[in-house]
């Protein structure tokens, strides 16, 4: 799985190289947020089944802090190795046609749009709200 996010942080790092420099911090961001996000559909599904409304609306601050934890581990793993995953990246993926890279910039752009739209269409369905 970190293949899939590897190639995420490499095209991210690769865009903003000049502002951000070896320490990728906009990649390192961004995909955080993306894997926070994938946990917190899996969570968020889990906790909808085997949990009743109620008392997840009670404790619905402890679980934001439990999702910014969440994001801070996956913050603090992915900037430990930004500057040797940039370098490791870039001999993987320097001799890449044209078309892989469309083709796979289009799947990083899916990778964006559909946990988001899986989180807002889980809220719609559970809190019963009118599109």
């Amino acid at each position: 799985m970190m293949f899939f996010f590897d190639y995420i942080f490499y095209r991210i790092a690769q865009l903003r190289f000049k502002k951000d420099g070896l320490s990728a911090g906009t990649s390192v961001a961004v995909v955080s947020v993306l894997q926070t996000m994938y946990i917190e559909i899996i969570l968020q599904t889990l906790l909808t089944l085997f949990i009743k409304k109620k008392y997840l609306e009670i404790h619905s601050k402890d679980l934001g802090i439990v999702g910014g934890l969440i994001f801070t581990c996956f913050w603090v793993f992915n900037s430990r190795n930004a500057s040797t995953r940039c370098a490791r990246c870039r001999s993987v993926w320097k001799h890449e046609s044209r078309k892989a890279r469309i083709v796979k910039g289009l799947l990083v752009l899916l990778c964006f749009i559909v946990p988001a739209a899986i989180i807002i269409i889980a809220d719609k369905i559970t809190h019963g709200k009118k599109w």
